[in-house]
Formats: structure tokens, C-alpha cells, sequence
């Protein structure tokens, strides 16, 4: 989450800063107002974009990857990614920030140890090849290493995509309040759990990010932390759904374990519980004291007669 941040007088005078163009000090000025007490934060453009620039629709994603090349090309910023996810670093972010009581980040510090925020010397770091010209034998051993991790990750069950570009190739624009949503669900549980999600919902023709939070939630409650486990879980729902439970007296048996003919047995004697038992027809014959009143009534009526 953004914490409150305060602009040192020296900023406006920084000569590294004073070649930049005013957009990529700009940003500059943005990455500090969002970065963590260590100077760190996730680097992907389109998450900076949303956070920075959320009602400017004319700045896409691309102008911020040239502005964050500018500023990493003059050692402002670090650039570096750690298990396929982008991250930055601000090498002098104490030089700009008096942090009291400072939280340990929760982001991976960058390769290079005195690219941290209390490194020393000018921190000119040589440009990454992601973010800037290589050559073609560094563009082909990339390649290979990207196709490798491809192919890992699709025999784990888990996904290579970004949670963020995801989210605008399929649910709309990226806005600053849904990004931060994202931002901490992928550290509360990780980025392909946030992705599958997201296509669950996507399959229930559901394109609302409250839909998606609401997945997340349950499995966050249930301790789930990877896509096989989620793809087990919802396996097991489906299988109970489907398991039809008919009661029977005080007890509940399932129908599919049951054959036909005992389900019908069953539901003749049911049927056959219900009727009521019919009594046996009893004649004056069976009743003496009732027949030996009949008689005396027969023999007064002759003897008034």
C-alpha cells in the first residue's frame, strides 16, 4: 500500500534528475510516494501506470516503460526481476526519504547488493537486457531461458502471464484500487492462484473484480496455495454436487450407491407403511351380552302384543 512520502528541496536540483525529461522525473517523484520503507515495489508498467497516471487515458503503459528506462539507464531506478516478476528499486531512496520506524519489505531486494537504498557510489548499473538494446546472442540464450520457464511452469499447472496484463486483456481498464487489490493478493497468496481466479470467474461469464475477491477469500480461508490444489478443491465440490441424497425415515442414504431394484423394494415398502390396516367385520353373534339385550327387547314386544 502507498504510505505518505515527503519531496526533500534537493530533488529540484538533482543533476541526474535535471536531464530527465519532466514526465520520467515525474515518475520519478510517483515510485517514491509508492515505494515500501526499503525503496522497493512491483515494477510492471501497467501497474505503475494505474497507480500514477489512473485518470490520464492518454498515458498507456508503453510511455511509462520508456520513462522507467530513462530513469534506469541514469542509475535512479533498478530494474530486476525475480522469479518472472518485475520489480524496482530505489538505490538512494534514504537520500529522499527519512523512514522512522521502518517496515522490512516484503520484496525480494534486487541481484546486486549495493543497488539497495543505503548502497554507496554513484549506482550506475548497466541496463538490463529486457529493458534495453543486446545483442543477438543475449536475445536468443533470453528467448531460451523464457521457452524453459514456459515449459516448467505449464508442467506444475501454473502460469508464466501477469496478473495485471491479465487483468486489462480480459476484464477492461486497470484502475489504481483494483491494481492495489491485485498487488495484495499476489503477495497474500501468488500470482497464479490471482490468474486462476480470474479465469473462474471468466468461465462463469462473471467480469466483476468483487466476483474474483470473493474466490480468492474462500481459498485463503481454506489454506489453499497453489492452482492444483484449487483445481482439486472445486474437482471435490462438483462430485458432492452431484452425489443426490435421498432420505429415508431418519436417515439419508445416497441414491447412487443404492441398485434400482432395492430403490424400488424400498419404495414398496414405504408405500406399504402407509396404508392402514383394514379391521375384521364382527357380527351381533360375537358380542353375547350385546345379543342377550336384542332377545330380551324381542320377547317384551310379543308380550305387549
Amino acid at each position: 500500500m502507498a504510505r505518505k512520502r515527503m519531496i526533500d528541496p534537493g530533488f529540484w536540483i538533482d543533476e541526474k534528475l535535471g536531464t530527465c525529461e519532466p514526465m520520467a522525473r515525474f515518475t520519478f517523484m510517483g515510485l517514491i510516494s509508492q515505494a515500501d520503507d526499503e525503496g522497493r515495489l512491483n515494477g510492471h508498467p501497467a501497474l505503475i501506470k494505474s497507480l500514477l497516471f489512473p485518470y490520464d487515458y492518454g498515458i498507456t503503459p508503453e510511455h511509462v516503460e520508456e520513462w522507467l528506462n530513462t530513469l534506469h539507464s541514469k542509475g535512479l531506478i533498478v530494474r530486476y526481476e525475480v522469479s518472472g516478476q518485475s520489480y524496482i528499486s530505489i538505490p538512494k531512496f534514504l537520500k529522499h526519504q527519512t523512514i522512522n520506524k521502518p517496515t522490512k519489505s516484503k520484496l525480494p531486494a534486487p541481484p546486486i547488493e549495493n543497488q539497495g537504498p543505503t548502497g554507496g557510489g554513484d549506482n550506475n548499473p548497466a541496463p538490463l537486457p529486457e529493458y534495453s538494446g543486446s545483442t543477438p546472442s543475449e536475445e536468443k540464450r533470453k528467448e531460451k531461458e523464457e521457452n524453459r520457464k514456459e515449459a516448467e511452469a505449464e508442467e506444475k499447472g501454473q502460469t508464466t502471464a501477469n496478473p495485471f496484463q491479465f487483468y486489462e486483456q480480459n476484464f477492461g481498464v486497470l484502475g489504481s484500487y483494483i491494481a492495489e487489490q491485485i498487488d495484495d493478493w499476489c503477495q497474500s497468496l501468488n500470482d497464479d492462484l490471482v490468474i486462476e481466479a480470474m479465469k473462474r470467474a471468466l468461465s462463469q461469464n462473471n467480469r466483476k473484480w468483487g466476483y474474483v475477491s470473493s474466490i480468492l477469500r474462500d481459498w485463503h480461508s481454506k489454506g489453499i496455495k497453489t492452482v492444483t490444489e484449487a483445481k482439486a478443491e472445486q474437482l471435490e465440490h462438483q462430485h458432492q454436487k452431484s452425489r443426490k441424497v435421498v432420505p429415508i425415515g431418519s436417515k439419508a442414504v445416497l441414491a447412487d450407491k443404492l441398485p434400482a431394484s432395492v430403490q424400488w423394494q424400498q419404495e414398496q415398502e414405504r408405500s406399504g407403511a402407509a396404508m392402514q390396516p383394514v379391521q375384521e367385520t364382527r357380527t351381533v353373534a360375537d358380542d353375547p351380552e350385546l345379543a342377550e339385550m336384542l332377545r330380551d327387547l324381542h320377547r317384551s314386544k310379543k308380550a305387549g302384543g
